[in-house]
């Protein structure tokens, strides 16, 4: 988690789809991380479903796309 944290940053990631910016993050993070450290070691961590869609291709066929809701 920390090394993909610091790839977000030194590539100076854009906000998600929660519209959060990366200092908006790292100050959630910094409230919420034990919460959300605990429920990734103990199991109970439950990802959001993906919604999958699929893109036109401009040389024919389709690009499946995972979008998280």
């Amino acid at each position: 988690m920390a090394l993909a944290w610091k790839h977000v940053r030194a590539n100076r990631g854009r906000t998600g789809e929660d519209g959060r910016s990366i200092a908006d993050t790292a100050d959630y993070l910094k409230k919420h991380w034990p919460r959300i450290r605990e429920s990734l070691l103990d199991g109970n961590h439950r990802p959001a479903p993906v919604r999958r869609v699929q893109i036109p291709k401009p040389g024919g066929g389709m690009r499946e796309l995972g979008i998280r809701r």
